[in-house]
């Protein structure tokens, strides 16, 4: 009678531990679950092992949360010319490694009757890049954010920088100087420090002095070239600075030499 009464007792423990078993591996998967979702919401979530921000576009593109070379959002990371994928300390066309050509143009200007020759050269890419092969936007080999963060990562686009720019509210920040960029969508945001540009060998010239106002400026490339009637010697670049008080990013209108070093910022798909 005791034994099988103790035999029922062991078999009914026996059960209740194989439904808490049950029960744990059942709360592990919703937990996993929950976070894989949450991922694109406001929680942090990494790619390769740099962390973006999904700000709800159509595109469904994702941004980081650093440039490429930082750590934190508010660092300035590293500085690339348009196509190269390593910093240095001397950015101009006779550092350049993209393959280009240049040809010498010279004009006449006449002032006071007396005759002036002025000669000037222009630079023009001749590898991958050029008319012949209508490739605008940057191959994985040349592109900084790809070549060191992982094939999911690519310089964003004058189109998504676009994107960005419509879908967006931005304000000012003074204490870290640079523009907080807030989705319309799901109010998520990313951080775009004033870096300014490297531009020969010269340090990044992060602010502009006109008349008694300081204005901080911020340039980043696109990996776009500029330009549809000629080869390009120019990108495309978003560049703002404290003088633009709009709540709104500019819509990409500048255009830099491909040889100025400045700031990428990358950008990713998710996956649907």
């Amino acid at each position: 009678m005791n034994s099988k009464m103790k035999s029922k007792k062991t078999q009914y423990v026996g059960s209740i531990e194989r439904e808490l078993v049950t029960v744990t591996v059942l709360l592990i998967l919703a937990a996993s679950l929950f976070l894989t979702t949450s991922c694109t919401t406001t929680s942090k979530c990494a790619i390769d092992g740099h962390e973006y921000v999904d700000l709800g576009l159509p595109s469904k593109t994702v941004w980081a949360t650093c440039n490429v070379g930082a750590n934190k959002a508010e660092e300035y990371g590293n500085f690339y010319a348009w196509g190269e994928t390593k910093p240095k300390n001397d950015y101009s066309w006779s550092t350049y490694t993209l393959p280009y050509d240049s040809v010498t143009l010279s004009g006449k200007t006449v002032i006071d009757n007396r005759e002036f020759v002025d000669k000037w050269t222009y630079y023009r890419l001749t590898g991958r890049y050029t008319l012949d092969t209508e490739t605008k936007n940057l191959l994985p080999e040349d592109d900084a954010a790809t070549v060191n963060w992982g094939k999911k990562w690519s310089t964003p686009t004058l189109e998504q920088w676009n994107e960005l720019c419509d879908t967006t509210l931005c304000r000012w920040t003074q204490q870290k100087k640079g523009f907080l960029v807030t989705s319309k969508k799901n109010s998520n945001s990313i951080f775009l420090p004033a870096c300014g540009m490297y531009y020969n060998k010269k340090a990044p010239q992060t602010f502009l002095n006109e008349g008694d106002s300081v204005r901080y400026e911020g340039l980043y490339w696109a990996g776009t070239l500029s330009g549809k009637d000629k080869p390009g010697n120019e990108a495309s670049c978003l560049r703002f600075n404290t003088g633009y008080q709009r709540m709104k990013l500019p819509r990409i209108s500048s255009a830099r030499e491909l040889y100025c070093g400045m700031s990428v910022r990358p950008v990713a798909k998710i996956q649907e």
